[in-house]
C-alpha cells in the first residue's frame, strides 16, 4: 500500500476518533458542567489563537509544502529549511504580539461589561498563539518528512483527552476555574512540545544554517509564495472562525458559549473534506 493511502486510511480513522471525542466534549460535558460565559471564554481564546497564528506564519506553510524537495537532504539537515520555517515564525510573532499589546486597552474599553472573563484571561493568549504557531510550523514540517498522521493523533485526539480530564477534575473540585483554564491552555500548548521531542529523537530537529544555499532567484520564489500563501491561509482561517469574533463583539461570551456548543454539530459535516 503506498504511503499516501496508508497515511490518509489512518489519519481518517484517527479523526473520528477524535470527532467522537470532541463530541463528548463539547457536545455533552461542556454544556452540563461549564457556564455559557466559561464554554465561550475556552472557544474564543482558541479562535483567537488560531487567527492570529496564521497570521504570524506569514504564509509559510505553503512553501513548506511545495518547496521543501527543493531543500530535502537528510544528511545536510535539509540546508536548514527547519531553521529558516522556526525564524520566519519568531518574527512574525514578535509583530503580532507587539500589536496584540498595543490593542488591549481597546479590548478592555470594548469587553469589560460583555466579556469580562476575555479581559481578564487577554494574556493567555501570548503562550497559546506561540504554541499554536509553532504547532503549525512543525505540523507542515512533519508532513513534508512523509508523516501526515502525527499532528491529527496530538491534537485530535490526545489534547482532547487531556481537555476532557481537566473539565472532570474542574466538575469533581479538584482543581478551579482558574485552573481549568490554564490546564486548557497546557493542552493546547502540548501537542507542540511532543512534536518538538519526537522531532529531536528521530534525529530531524536540526537548526543548522546551510549558508549559500538559498539563491536570490530561490529567495524571490519563498517570499512571493509566502505572500500568497499567507492571503490563501489567513482568509480559509478567517471564515471558520469570524463567526465566533462576530458573535463575541456583537452579544458577549454567554452568546459565544451557546453558538460553540452547537456550532459543533454544524462542523460534523465537514469531518469528510479534512
Amino acid at each position: 500500500m503506498g504511503i499516501i493511502k496508508k497515511q490518509s486510511i489512518i489519519g481518517t480513522i484517527y479523526l473520528y476518533i477524535g470527532v467522537l471525542l470532541g463530541f463528548i466534549t463539547t457536545g455533552i460535558v461542556f454544556p452540563n458542567i461549564l457556564t455559557t460565559d466559561q464554554v465561550g471564554l475556552l472557544k474564543l481564546l482558541v479562535s483567537v489563537a488560531i487567527l492570529v497564528s496564521q497570521f504570524a506564519g506569514l504564509g509559510f506553510y505553503s512553501p513548506t509544502i511545495r518547496l521543501f524537495p527543493l531543500f530535502r537532504s537528510k544528511e545536510k539537515a535539509h540546508h536548514g529549511f527547519l531553521c529558516l520555517s522556526l525564524a520566519v515564525s519568531i518574527a512574525g510573532y514578535l509583530v503580532v504580539i507587539a500589536a496584540l499589546i498595543l490593542f488591549r486597552p481597546w479590548v478592555v474599553d470594548n469587553y469589560a461589561d460583555k466579556s469580562p472573563l476575555f479581559v481578564d484571561y487577554f494574556y493567555y493568549l501570548i503562550p497559546l498563539i506561540f504554541f499554536q504557531l509553532l504547532f503549525n510550523s512543525l505540523n507542515a514540517y512533519y508532513k513534508v518528512l512523509y508523516n501526515a498522521t502525527k499532528g491529527v493523533v496530538l491534537k485530535d485526539i490526545w489534547q482532547r483527552v487531556f481537555i476532557l480530564s481537566s473539565v472532570f477534575a474542574y466538575f469533581f473540585g479538584i482543581i478551579d476555574f482558574h485552573l481549568l483554564v490554564i490546564a486548557y491552555v497546557v493542552s493546547i500548548c502540548l501537542p507542540t512540545i511532543i512534536m518538538a521531542i519526537s522531532l529531536i529523537k528521530e534525529g530531524e530537529f536540526r537548526l543548522r544554517w546551510s549558508k549559500g544555499f538559498i539563491t536570490r532567484k530561490l529567495a524571490k520564489t519563498l517570499i512571493n509564495m509566502s505572500f500568497f500563501g499567507m492571503l490563501n491561509g489567513f482568509s480559509g482561517i478567517m471564515v471558520l472562525n469570524i463567526d465566533i469574533l462576530m458573535i463575541n463583539h456583537f452579544l458577549g461570551l454567554g452568546y459565544t458559549g451557546i453558538y460553540t456548543v452547537t456550532m459543533y454539530f454544524g462542523t460534523l459535516v465537514n469531518i469528510p473534506s479534512r
